[in-house]
């Protein structure tokens, strides 16, 4: 059983299934194709899609060791980047540490306000009763004056 260009060609009588299993066949040699291409180097890239056999030009790559140097270079931007993913994670760990500290200051500070606004209301009540006594003081002062003016008479 060839390629299913080749069966188109040569009408040949065939089944279903066997149309299906090549059409896969083809669709997976097309996909690793592209998918092998596409990991090469542009310029690389460039030469390969311009050649009219695509899987000739990719093994004559191969041959030529440039898809090796490709994948070790694909390789070690893999680990460089699992380095910085790391990196990443160290730095998130370490927001999220600031983030729950901001919020336990929040809270804390929260608390705190929340009591000063009850001592400043205490105060508050505390200087109005005073205000009041002290009005009382000037009216009793004002009383013994009056009274003191009137013994004096």
């Amino acid at each position: 059983m060839g390629t299913l260009s080749n069966l188109k060609r040569s009408r040949t009588s065939i089944s279903f299934k066997q149309i299906a299993t090549l059409a896969r066949k083809d669709s997976l040699e097309s996909n690793l194709e592209q998918l092998l291409v596409s990991s090469l180097p542009s310029d690389l890239q460039v030469q390969v899609r311009a050649s009219t056999n695509v899987r000739d030009s990719l093994i004559q790559a191969v041959k030529n060791g440039q898809v090796q140097q490709s994948n070790e270079q694909l390789i070690a931007s893999l680990q460089e980047l699992g380095g910085n993913v790391m990196e990443i994670k160290n730095m998130a760990s370490m927001i999220m540490d600031l983030v729950s500290k901001n919020y336990k200051l929040t809270s804390e500070n929260y608390e705190l306000t929340s009591d000063n606004n009850e001592l400043l209301t205490r105060v508050s009540e505390m200087q109005k009763v005073l205000d009041s006594k002290q009005d009382e003081m000037k009216e009793l002062q004002i009383q013994a004056l009056d009274r003191l003016a009137l013994l004096q008479k």
